[in-house]
């Protein structure tokens, strides 16, 4: 009841103040001559801010006469003096010009939600998500978003690394890159370490949490991430952008563009390379990437065909850290072996097709082509030959029954297909979207042994198994967006999708055969949302999605024990307010989890310790978001998350060694794994020193942010024991940037960055084995330590 009363406190939060002059206008599209709805008109003087409305129609009140910034993705920004005659016209006419986003109109109206779309979500610019950034993965420079939690392997930010949305991991988070899957479709991981530097290529993404709109592979299970990389410049640029900090972190990127050639071409491209020692020890990171744009555009059709790979070596830092070395040795390695690396290249291929059917009506068709290949090598003591097929070693009268041997697990994959998406407003209360996808994953995984103490087993590059699978995966969706009034929106999205997987697994006499799953999930969502007037909207949602097992839970099980599919009903309550200058999102949430799988320890029908079924669990929580800018150079963004994260009920299987059985623990209502009750995050930003250009532009600003990220206690099982679980912490960045612009360079960007300003030392991850072993409780761990106080520089040159 007091989260129901905060909630609607919250939403009829609001300060009338008295103004001195009114302002009114339209926004149109200076083409078109067609309204811009939800522009944003910003007074950065008088910290006001309001948006258009259905119209393209704005009112403000302003205290003194300023300079007028009006924005909207997809336009270029456009910034108008405010004249003594202007004052109390209301047919002010303010025109902006389409940025070249060829294939934004159609992420938007899909994967994406906007302003009265009744889903939660949050919008990031790629100018704000690369501001500070100096090689860091994806999931580090989101980190400050609302309920993310990051993790990094190797301590630093860069290798391997992680992002959970409201405790759901990375194998629940649906990621597209221009609405193309980027999941791994058998393990549904995201492995970001295999496109290093993407992020200097996005132009823009957006986060949903919860279960949000349609898109494309797996289903979005607790959140996604739809980023967009395809707005072209129209004038010609180039880039050179370097970076130094800490663990010897070294990062080099350019690119280019050649703006419109001959009124209908394209060219834009990157090419990065980052290198890493890491914090742990022996975690380095040798990183490259390249991205390639080339489009055609003309009045009624529009290609754009982007290529880019990234290839990666890093040793590997997977392991963690035994609890009892945290205090004496936190970035202790327990892998010592020189090539104990994990290698892959991995390159993406699509081709958009966009079509201008009529003024409102639009056909887009996409095409892509995913190669991967690579391996990871390790090393390996006291292995048995039978293991790998072969026989013992025989020397004189002995028989030697296992050696030290290097192996190398490899897999070769293609990931193809294509989708097709219809979009029209059949009126001016009806938009109707519509597409159908169809893709086809091919992994080949097998094994090597490349080297061993006794080599005639072996041979050369010894092949001991060889496991390929086909996954097909197919939807169908629909989406309309219906003005109910001028005030109230109705939202509805139907998916329909169909996954078949093919794969060598066990059966219940623990026999590898070709085996099938064919499973058919209906994913309907609907919303409403009621808009009190342009700057202030109540909205709620409902929405199913089912999800599949992933590769493991299948190929270490059999028929008899294979998993079920996990459904998930998710329930949202919002709000969103712009008043003043201040911008104010809550939202409530309820995500009911059927046959939700987590670890047990239990030990299946062939021996294998697999993921299990638990019959219900929950997600419930408020997030509450909000922004502020004060007298004119203070910016202030921060968010707020609590949560509680239960499963009803489970039992836990603990092996025991002195019997070779296992022992049972049954629990009710515990704490999920890896589910902080309480996020936070907050950034402000004080301009020191700025000056204006005479359009009114800013040419030159020395600024200063301080960035602050807190994470409550995480449970490592799902035990709720405070043995096993890792200790809330707060950090704390520093950052000092100086933005220019001169006669030779349009802008450049200078900054350095202090992460963790406290030294505070902290864990982001872990994993816990528990076993008994003569009559006593013992476990085997790993955590995961992240770097104490680190510095980073980065400079950019623009022109």
């Amino acid at each position: 009841m007091k989260k129901i009363f905060f909630f609607f406190f919250l939403v009829v939060l609001h300060t009338v103040l008295s103004a001195q002059i009114r302002i009114s206008g339209n926004v149109v599209e200076v083409y078109s001559q067609e309204p811009v709805v939800m522009a944003t008109i910003y007074f950065e003087r008088a910290n006001i801010i309001t948006v258009t409305d259905a119209a393209g129609k704005f009112t403000a009140e302003i205290p003194v006469l300023e300079p007028v910034r009006i924005s909207h993705v997809g336009y270029e920004t456009f910034i108008k003096t405010i004249e003594d005659r202007m004052v109390n016209a209301y047919d002010l006419n303010i025109y902006l010009t389409p940025a070249n986003t060829i294939f934004n109109p159609v992420v938007i109206t899909s994967a994406r939600a906007d302003f009265k779309t009744p889903l939660t979500y949050t919008n990031i610019k790629g100018e704000d998500l690369n501001k500070y950034q100096a090689g860091e993965d994806m999931p580090m420079l989101l980190a400050f978003t609302p309920s993310a939690v990051v993790t990094s392997d190797a301590g630093n930010g860069v290798g391997y690394t992680g992002i959970r949305i409201r405790g759901s991991d990375a194998t629940r988070i649906n990621v597209t890159i221009n609405g193309v899957p980027y999941n791994d479709a058998e393990s549904q991981q995201t492995y970001w370490v295999d496109v290093p530097d993407f992020a200097a290529s996005v132009d823009d993404l957006q986060i949903q949490r919860g279960v949000g709109s349609s898109t494309n592979g797996m289903s979005a299970f607790g959140g996604a991430i739809n980023i967009h990389t395809n707005t072209l410049e129209e004038k010609p640029y180039g880039n050179i952008s370097a970076a130094a900090g800490s663990f010897h972190l070294f990062r080099t990127s350019v690119s280019f563009g050649t703006g419109r050639i001959h009124n209908r071409w394209f060219l834009e491209g990157r090419a990065s390379k980052i290198t890493s020692d890491g914090f742990i020890d022996r975690s380095f990171s040798d990183l490259s990437s390249f991205f390639i744009t080339g489009a055609y555009k003309s009045d009624h059709y529009a290609s754009i065909v982007n290529v880019f790979s990234g290839k990666e070596k890093t040793y590997q830092s997977w392991g963690g850290v035994p609890k009892d070395s945290l205090e004496t040795n936190r970035t202790f390695n327990p892998y010592t072996y020189e090539n104990q690396t994990d290698n892959y290249t991995q390159t993406h291929v699509q081709w958009h097709h966009h079509f201008y059917m009529k003024k409102k009506e639009q056909i887009t068709l996409t095409f892509n082509y995913t190669p991967g290949k690579g391996y990871y090598e390790q090393w390996e003591e006291d292995q048995y030959f039978s293991d790998y097929g072969v026989d013992d070693v025989i020397i004189g009268a002995d028989t030697v029954y296992a050696s030290d041997i290097i192996t190398q697990k490899w897999l070769n994959s293609r990931f193809y297909g294509a989708y097709i998406q219809y979009q029209n407003e059949l009126s001016d209360a009806v938009d109707l979207t519509a597409g159908a996808a169809f893709y086809q994953h091919d992994g080949d995984h097998f094994g090597k042994v490349v080297w061993s103490a006794y080599a005639a087993p072996f041979g050369y590059n010894y092949e001991w198994y060889r496991n390929d699978a086909t996954k097909k995966d197919g939807n169908i969706f629909v989406q309309t967006n219906f003005d109910i009034t001028d005030k109230l929106l109705l939202y509805t999205d139907l998916q329909l999708r169909n996954v078949h997987y093919n794969f060598l697994g066990l059966d219940a006499e623990a026999n590898n055969v070709e085996q099938a799953v064919n499973l058919l999930f209906f994913n309907p969502k609907l919303g409403v949302s009621y808009s009190f007037n342009t700057r202030n909207l109540l909205y709620a949602s409902v929405a199913r999605a089912g999800k599949e097992p992933n590769r493991d839970d299948y190929t270490e099980s059999s028929p008899l024990s294979r998993p079920a599919p996990e459904i998930l009903y998710d329930t949202e309550l919002g709000s969103k307010l712009l008043c003043k200058g201040w911008q104010l999102q809550t939202t409530l949430y309820y995500m009911h989890y059927i046959n939700q799988l987590i670890l047990t320890g239990a030990i299946n029908d062939v021996g294998a310790y697999t993921r299990t079924n638990v019959p219900k669990s929950y997600r419930t929580g408020i997030e509450i978001v909000w922004a502020k800018t004060f007298f004119e150079k203070l910016e202030w963004e921060a968010n707020f998350s609590f949560s509680k994260n239960i499963i009803h009920s489970y039992t836990e299987f603990v092996d025991n060694w002195d019997t070779g059985e296992q022992e049972n623990f049954s629990y009710s209502n515990s704490v999920m794994a890896f589910s902080p009750s309480v996020v936070a995050a907050n950034t402000v930003e004080y301009q020191l020193f700025s000056n204006e250009n005479p359009e009114g532009q800013k040419s030159s600003v020395l600024s200063i942010a301080l960035q602050s990220k807190y994470v409550g206690k995480q449970y490592i099982d799902n035990t709720t024991n405070a043995e096993r679980s890792l200790d809330p912490y707060f950090l704390t960045n520093g950052i000092l940037a100086w933005t220019l612009s001169t006669t030779a360079f349009s802008e450049i960007n200078l900054s350095f960055r202090v992460q963790n300003v406290f030294d505070h030392m902290y864990e982001s991850n872990a994993w816990v084995y528990r076993y008994v072993y003569e009559g006593t409780e013992d476990e085997l761990n790993g955590y995961f330590p992240q770097a104490g106080r680190s510095y980073a520089g980065v400079m950019s040159f623009r022109f």
